[in-house]
């Protein structure tokens, strides 16, 4: 079983050990009442098992939604249809290739996760752990859905995009044209076009260290709220390896102009 969506160490944990908990749980269990072979199908329903049956993958990948909203898909081994047969809310499923699945009543195999204090237990590990997985991923979906209050701006050459001293409330990036970076009137660096500048005093809550000029005519920049920003990297953890990345070509750049102003100053 594998979540649909951006890798989250913790849900891959989880994922991982509900794999575990439902090998353990379906070891030993009868022949299942019938077996279904399907091709690939955009609808595996009622009309191949009922809410008084449950299904084991035997062989093939199963994709799972709820309320069209695409969550996980089950692997060979994983259980399907517990749901329906409690009467919670029901998902659908589909496939894309050719599947196999052990039919079996539920009442059946319920008595088989409950025939002694060992199965027991795993089953209620699995049931604790899935819950733990779908409410970790339904977290990370609605963080993943929230609309980014961003606005555009333009500047023209010469236009401060940020002022050294202000208090840092939005982090920009620049869509066209590029920008220069200067510290007390002195250039420091510059901003190239899909960038991310600004956020640094955003984490800090220290003020603006440096101005950001617009080197060109029509310099396009999207600004985001510093709040929206926040919620951002924590949904999109793809966002902070580009902020990083900026950061450290910014940084190398610095460094090599304290080198170059070194040297001048040796000779």
């Amino acid at each position: 079983m594998y979540f649909i969506g951006e890798r989250v160490d913790a849900l891959e944990n989880l994922q991982e050990r509900i794999s575990q908990l439902s090998n353990k749980l379906v070891t030993g269990i009868n022949q299942p009442a019938r077996t279904i072979n399907l091709i690939a199908t955009e609808s595996i329903d009622t009309q191949f098992f009922t809410p008084d049956e449950i299904c084991i993958i035997r062989q093939g990948i199963v994709k799972s939604k709820h309320e069209q909203t695409a969550i996980f898909y089950y692997e060979s081994g994983d259980i399907i249809g517990l749901n329906e047969a409690h009467g919670l809310h029901e998902m659908s499923y589909s496939s894309e290739d050719p599947v196999i699945l052990d039919v079996y009543q539920a009442n059946d195999f319920l008595r088989h996760v409950l025939a002694d204090t060992q199965t027991q237990a795993i089953w209620t590990s699995y049931l604790v752990t899935f819950n733990a997985a779908i409410t970790l991923f339904l977290s990370q979906w609605v963080k993943a859905k929230q609309p980014v209050n961003a606005g555009y701006l333009t500047f023209n050459k010469g236009d401060e995009i940020i002022t050294e001293g202000d208090l840092a409330t939005e982090v920009y990036t620049i869509i066209k044209g590029s920008a220069e970076v200067y510290v007390k009137d002195t250039k420091v660096g510059a901003v190239l076009q899909d960038e991310i500048f600004g956020a640094m005093a955003v984490f800090t809550g220290e003020r603006r260290t440096a101005s950001v000029i617009a080197c060109e005519d029509d310099t396009s920049v999207l600004v985001v709220p510093k709040e929206d920003f926040i919620h951002l990297v924590q949904a999109h953890p793809k966002t902070t390896i580009t902020l990083i990345e900026n950061m450290a070509r910014q940084i190398k750049s610095l460094n090599e102009q304290v080198i170059e102003k070194t040297d001048q100053v040796m000779i």
